[in-house]
């Protein structure tokens, strides 16, 4: 997907919109699953494949990819207050897996960030609702804003020299 201009009008100005994190956050997402799916392939292909050996460390890498997108994505959707917890159930290669998340609604989008045991403690005022089972998918990265993009809005957010402005 080619970077919309009034996005990139936006941040030569150090401006921000909840459009622009928004898109930004759901391609990392979306990147970050492609490379769970990837590297689960090549987790069960391990584990169930006698003789079967990752000599160029794929899944390592993948791991490594899908990491670092839904660090960016957490730094996107940080200038936001999560709404809630969600306790869900969710499946992976070890089985099912019952897992609590912070929901934050951005730009018309929501989005789910994993918690790790005992960080619910940090967020008291946070009502925790059971959703069941949360299943989630890549897309095509043809679809999706550039990494190099969502670079420039990260920074932006670290440097904290930013604004958020209306949505054009």
């Amino acid at each position: 997907m080619r970077t919309p201009k009034d996005y990139k009008k936006h941040i030569e100005k150090n401006e921000i919109t909840e459009k622009m994190i928004s898109d930004c956050a759901y391609s990392m997402n979306k990147r970050a699953k492609n490379m769970r799916d990837n590297q689960r392939a090549y987790y069960v292909r391990r584990k169930y494949e006698h003789g079967f050996y990752d000599y160029y460390h794929n899944e390592r890498e993948y791991k490594e990819k899908k990491e670092y997108y839904y660090s960016l994505k957490k730094i996107l959707l940080s200038p936001f207050k999560p709404t809630c917890i969600h306790s869900a159930i969710t499946e992976s290669p070890y089985g099912l897996m019952k897992d609590l998340y912070l929901f934050t609604e951005v730009g018309g989008r929501t989005f789910h960030q994993p918690l790790n045991e005992g960080e619910e403690v940090q967020y008291k005022d946070l009502e925790i609702i059971s959703i069941g089972r949360l299943t989630t998918y890549g897309a095509d990265t043809n679809d999706l804003i550039s990494v190099q993009f969502t670079k420039k809005v990260v920074e932006l957010i670290k440097s904290g020299q930013y604004t958020i402005v209306e949505d054009d």
